[in-house]
């Protein structure tokens, strides 16, 4: 879609369609990292009344600081958090920080342990809560059993970004995740309640009436809180809703906000490129979802399961001694999460696939063919009811008429 004046200047439109209102259904706008999401587009989103997080992968616990302070200028008592990652060495710091300074949760991606969901040990001084973000159904009930999360994120594989699988026939979509993991939750719930030997047609009558009334069950019996991200737009907001989800989580659209951090350059890419594609991510070989350009092109090549995987021959020309160890996937997430171990070298010896550093080249210095460019699902969806720097209070207006019905 070419960015020209007429789309510039348009508006939001009009005639989406009217659902059914979800009156105890919060929309979240979802943290995206390396300094997109920042505290002026958190504070403003939780002006508004919606859950806000920002993306607290590559910043410093200074940065993330100042970031929060700024949120909070904006919207001192909003339901304001910030998505960090397990893996991070500095995990344990940045939590403490952004508790410090009146974060509400913490949304936990890229794994988690029975420590931190409790808040014991070492992260007993931790009090906000934990929110763990998951895949797939079977990771979602492990942390059911575990009996202290008050909510859970399930992120399908409409997402941006890391979608959690290594190959494209494991993906699950939102909406297939969300209805997966509430059966497996209520059957769960069935099994406590009725006794494991408990006829089958009073399971399934169980479950339903779980489901007709999730609010009284929860309350009862601490079930978790399903939120849903990943793909949600008007057209599948109401299905997921039906399926389960008890919240809903947004995340590109409001990357495009003109209170987003992101670059101009990065903004308008997403408003040009006609489709997303995937790539092997060097974080666990993972699938990420991206825009291709020139840096795919250079690095990566076609497989015959629709991923662009490293070129072989980039591989082999690293492993000569050239950049930073061997094999590109061997220390990514292991040294780069420390955040010192490649960015301390000059660019010559940098990792063409320094995760951190091709995501920062492109969403905040605006290099957008020199590096990855994460997108999502909903790709071309924003292009066709939104525009580049639109402001957050326009974008909860739009996903309050197709969540509720209405604006207000």
């Amino acid at each position: 879609m070419n960015q020209n004046n007429d789309t510039q200047n348009k508006n939001i439109k009009e005639d989406c369609p009217v659902i059914k209102k979800n009156k105890n259904v919060k929309v979240w706008q979802e943290g995206a990292a390396v300094k997109i999401t920042t505290g002026e587009l958190a504070g403003a989103v939780a002006r508004e009344g919606f859950v806000a997080s920002m993306g607290g992968a590559g910043m410093t616990p200074a940065e993330l600081e100042r970031e929060m302070r700024i949120a909070r200028e904006i919207c001192p008592d909003g339901e304001i958090g910030v998505n960090l990652m397990y893996v991070a060495k500095d995990f344990h710091n940045v939590a403490r920080v952004v508790q410090k300074l009146g974060a509400r949760f913490i949304v936990l991606s890229a794994g988690y342990d029975s420590k931190i969901l409790n808040c014991t040990g070492e992260y007993e001084d931790l009090k906000l809560e934990i929110i763990p973000k998951v895949a797939h159904p079977s990771l979602a009930l492990r942390v059911l059993q575990s009996g202290v999360v008050k909510r859970i994120m399930l992120e399908g594989a409409g997402c941006g970004g890391h979608i959690g699988f290594s190959s494209i026939k494991n993906f699950i979509s939102t909406e297939e995740l969300v209805k997966l993991t509430f059966m497996r939750f209520a059957t769960h719930l069935a099994k406590q309640v009725l006794g494991k030997n408990a006829p089958e047609n009073e399971v399934q009558a169980f479950i339903e009436d779980v489901k007709n009334h999730r609010e009284d069950y929860r309350k009862k019996y601490h079930v978790p809180e399903l939120i849903a991200a990943g793909g949600i737009n008007e057209n599948n907001v109401q299905q997921i809703i039906d399926n389960g989800a008890d919240h809903i989580a947004n995340c590109l659209i409001f990357t495009i906000c003109k209170e987003s951090n992101a670059h101009i350059n990065w903004k308008n890419m997403q408003f040009q490129a006609d489709k997303r594609i995937f790539f092997e991510s060097p974080v666990k070989g993972m699938i990420g979802s991206a825009i291709k350009n020139s840096f795919i092109d250079k690095y990566f090549e076609l497989d015959d399961t629709g991923v662009y995987r490293f070129k072989a021959t980039e591989k082999q020309r690293l492993a000569t001694g050239r950049s930073i160890k061997s094999d590109f996937t061997d220390r990514c997430v292991t040294k780069c999460m420390e955040h010192d171990f490649c960015l301390k070298y000059s660019k010559d010896y940098l990792h063409p696939m320094c995760i951190f550093y091709r995501l920062e080249e492109t969403a905040v210095a605006g290099n957008v063919d020199d590096g990855i460019v994460f997108t999502s699902e909903n790709l071309n969806y924003i292009q066709k009811v939104a525009r580049v720097n639109i402001s957050a209070k326009e974008v909860i207006d739009y996903i309050k008429k197709y969540t509720y019905g209405t604006a207000e």
